[in-house]
């Protein structure tokens, strides 16, 4: 190809519907369908017959509606702004919010349409591709029309009435599947609000004790509940001696231990290399017959001590109303 011809077709507009551009099968059904319409003797619009053949292809509408679905990965979720930390987008929410739903239906009693469930945590926050998150302080001076961004988002899809009826339920609020896919979505959020208070984030524990009392249903109290009393990395960090200080030769017996076990030996471990000899008893609550040693003494000797149990959601001190 010599080289100005070549350098020519990189510099010329690509031409979106080429008049000798083949046909696509999606479309060559929808302009048979309009035509079988005309001949029974239907009345056609105009708008209909002069649409674009991308609108009358089922599968280009499905790629653009992808495209937009993906742009909730760029769109912010604007209440870590009054947080003052964490960051996170509306997909990476949405995705939250459909694991927890899972979830929660395996947790409540009774038929729940799982299948319904997933599908109205997944598009919830759709609209906001087109709106954006508007967080509690914003919605006290800005209102989204989110049913008209909804619509338009979905408009012309082969699924578009399935989308339609799922963001009606939700909108209600008023069947399990709904109430449970709600609950989903305060439950993704106190996730993450529960990390970032472990984190030092102390403004966020507030935050949480506001999420919690949006929920509405059983399993989402429950749940909540479990969440307050872990830790972000309990599921991974085990805290076994034999796993972080000499890896390469654990101890057979110790790998079987409970990782409840390995907190009290790690403990006792750290106290018997601090006073140079077998660690005392530690009983909360119990003076151990005078041996227990008092927390000046546990600070100056680097005594471990003991393990708290967690603590239920409480009231903030000052009260402040999440922001997202």
């Amino acid at each position: 190809i010599p080289f100005f011809s070549f350098t020519e077709s990189l510099l010329t507009p690509p031409d979106r519907n080429p008049k000798n551009a083949p046909e696509s099968a999606g479309s060559k059904i929808a302009r048979r369908e309009i035509a079988s319409q005309a001949s029974a003797g239907l009345e056609i619009g105009h708008d209909a017959a002069e649409a674009p053949a991308r609108s009358l292809d089922p599968a280009g509408r499905m790629a653009d509606f992808l495209f937009e679905a993906g742009a909730l990965k760029r769109t912010p979720r604007t209440g870590y702004q009054f947080l003052g930390r964490g960051h996170e987008n509306v997909a990476e929410h949405s995705f939250g919010t459909t694991m927890v739903a899972f979830v929660l239906g395996r947790l409540a009693e009774g038929d729940v349409d799982i299948s319904k469930l997933m599908s109205m945590a997944l598009f919830h926050d759709l609209a906001e591709a087109r709106t954006g998150d508007l967080n509690y302080v914003n919605k006290r001076y800005v209102a989204a029309d989110e049913d008209a961004a909804f619509k338009d988002a979905t408009e012309g899809l082969p699924f578009e009435a399935e989308l339609a009826s799922l963001w009606a339920e939700w909108k209600r609020g008023e069947t399990l599947e709904a109430r449970l896919a709600k609950d989903a979505d305060q439950l993704d959020m106190i996730l993450e609000l529960k990390r970032l208070s472990a984190h030092g984030w102390n403004q966020a524990a507030d935050w949480l004790f506001y999420a919690a009392k949006r929920l509405s249903t059983e399993p989402g109290r429950m749940l909540a509940d479990r969440i307050m009393t872990r830790g972000p990395d309990d599921w991974w960090f085990e805290k076994r001696d034999e796993l972080w200080v000499n890896p390469k030769s654990p101890d057979p017996q110790a790998l079987k231990r409970k990782p409840q076990d390995q907190k009290h030996l790690a403990r006792d471990s750290l106290a018997k290399d601090s006073l140079g000899k077998e660690p005392l008893e530690i009983n909360p609550g119990k003076d151990n017959a005078g041996q227990a040693a008092s927390s000046n003494d546990s600070e100056n000797t680097g005594a471990a001590s003991p393990i708290q149990s967690p603590s239920p959601i409480k009231a903030p001190a000052s009260a402040k109303v999440a922001a997202s």
